[in-house]
């Protein structure tokens, strides 16, 4: 599945019958980039291909005979992942495609000694496919359940905007 376009992405938008009306457009924290001769155009949720054939069928409309568009991103800043917390390397990275928990913990160098077994994820935003998680809240994982019993199910696709958080594990005194 192609990444959607969001808030803060930076767009290339190349028309080829028309350079002069070439452009790079940052999308708007409402969804929209700013166009020559068109203003605002709606492009929030759309993959780049959408959008291209969304900006063609302006263009033809009311200025370009047979338009072609293309659309590069440039900064996909609203397809990030935050991992916080037990990470060797936590930070916000850029998520370009679809991936799996354990391939987004390995992300950031895999987890520390002290990581609980646990992962938290905050979700926001579109659905996942059918049956797999919720689309928006707060959620957990078993860490144990999915790498030692092999609970494949587990490991859910990660969404762009996705906040991954690992505690510190606590500590037990067994005395005795």
């Amino acid at each position: 599945m192609a990444a959607l376009l969001g808030a803060g992405d930076l767009l290339k938008v190349d028309i080829f019958e028309a350079k002069e009306l070439c452009s790079k457009a940052r999308v708007s924290s409402r969804g929209y980039v700013t166009l020559p001769l068109l203003g605002q155009v709606k492009v929030d949720g759309l993959t780049a291909r959408e959008a291209e054939t969304f900006i063609e069928s302006i263009y033809r409309e009311k200025y370009i005979k047979n338009p072609h568009v293309s659309i590069f991103v440039e900064e996909h800043y609203s397809q990030r992942v935050t991992l916080v917390g037990q990470f060797k390397s936590p930070g916000t990275y850029d998520y370009l495609s679809k991936q799996r928990l354990l391939d987004v913990l390995a992300l950031g160098g895999g987890l520390t000694d002290n990581a609980s077994r646990t992962v938290q994820i905050r979700r926001r935003g579109p659905t996942p496919a059918a049956g797999e998680t919720p689309a928006e809240g707060v959620f957990y994982v078993d860490l144990e359940r999915l790498i030692d019993e092999g609970a494949t199910e587990l490991n859910i696709e990660i969404n762009g905007g996705d906040v991954i958080y690992v505690a510190e594990a606590g500590e037990y005194f067994v005395d005795g």
